[in-house]
């Protein structure tokens, strides 16, 4: 007969032994083993897949997709968020329960009434949408599936907002397949996008110094930053997301340059913001467009990097230009 210390420090044993295994279970196989489950545990009337979503600048997240079979309501759920949660010791079977938990309630509040045209009729859609400004290139791939206007070397395309308070900035980029769902021409999508952007997402310019002293009660001795500190201003909507777009409002840089009785450089900050430099011939375009590829690669996230290029307002002639034109 075994003793019960024996038994304890048996189950002891097995129990580091599961963890270490379970520790070790790398990306791929906790891929497949969570799918193998959920479908498992969703049944038949269901369908399970692993799908690579296409997000800004490239960049591809895995995704689980679950959907009762021939449904619209197919929830995304990235795998590595779930991943992080198994390498700090959450069972495969807590996640999956999880996982399913999470689409029973988006299937139960997309089924209400009330909610289920919220996307799929263009009259519900059509006060929440706006617009947006990314890198073209960059997103290639992507803009073959959506509408979208080129601009410089950039593309406006168009979100809509979810409503509620639940996840505040959750959006949707908008793809072909909603415009022809909707039944409307590209030409009314941009319109009005434009007209809810601008009446919705007015502009918000503040100087650098003031931005920081708001938003972050940080404030700086003029001697730290330099006499030059007060024309740096940050260009964005008053909700401070995707507002890099601000720089294509009618208006807001022709005033810029009549307030600094100048030229302007725009230096692209992220999908959120830009900022806007007086030319006094004080900064060479090679500093700025160094400083700029500097603050992609070390401190904004890849999918919110908007350009690694310096762009030029003129102000005798209105026109926007990328500063390698210029000469």
């Amino acid at each position: 007969m075994f003793s019960g210390a024996f038994l304890f420090r048996k189950a002891k044993i097995q129990k580091a032994i599961k963890q270490e295994r379970w520790e070790k279970m790398d990306y791929q196989m906790f891929k497949e083993q969570l799918a193998a489950l959920l479908k498992r545990k969703a049944g038949d009337d269901f369908e399970v897949k692993v799908e690579s979503v296409q997000k800004l600048n490239g960049i591809e997240k895995e995704a689980f997709v679950i959907s009762r079979k021939k449904d619209w309501i197919a929830p995304t759920i990235y795998v590595e968020l779930l991943y992080e949660c198994c390498l700090q010791g959450v069972p495969l079977s807590q996640i999956a329960e999880k996982v399913l938990e999470q689409y029973r309630k988006v299937e139960a509040e997309a089924r209400r009434p009330e909610k289920a045209a919220f996307f799929t009729n263009w009259k519900n859609a059509a006060p929440q949408i706006y617009c947006e400004l990314i890198h073209a290139e960059k997103n290639r791939t992507l803009l073959s599936e959506v509408p979208h206007r080129k601009f410089l070397d950039l593309a406006v395309v168009y979100y809509y907002q979810m409503r509620g308070n639940r996840v505040p900035d959750a959006t949707i980029l908008i793809h072909e397949t909603h415009r022809e769902l909707w039944g409307i021409s590209a030409e009314e999508l941009d319109a009005r996008a434009w007209e809810n952007t601008l009446r919705d997402l007015p502009v918000r310019t503040d100087s650098l110094m003031m931005y920081l002293k708001e938003e972050y009660g940080v404030t700086f001795p003029m001697f730290e930053l330099g006499p030059l500190a007060e024309q740096f201003y940050l260009v964005s909507n008053r909700r401070g997301k995707l507002g890099a777009i601000c720089m294509c409002y009618p208006g807001v840089l022709e005033s810029l340059s009549q307030r600094f009785e100048a030229s302007l450089y725009v230096i692209p900050s992220s999908i959120h913001e830009c900022m806007v430099i007086p030319d006094y011939d004080v900064f060479p375009e090679e500093c700025l467009s160094d400083m700029v590829r500097d603050v992609n690669e070390k401190t904004v996230k890849p999918q919110e990097i908007l350009s690694d290029h310096v762009y030029y307002y003129h102000r005798e002639s209105g026109e926007l230009t990328l500063c390698e034109e210029e000469t």
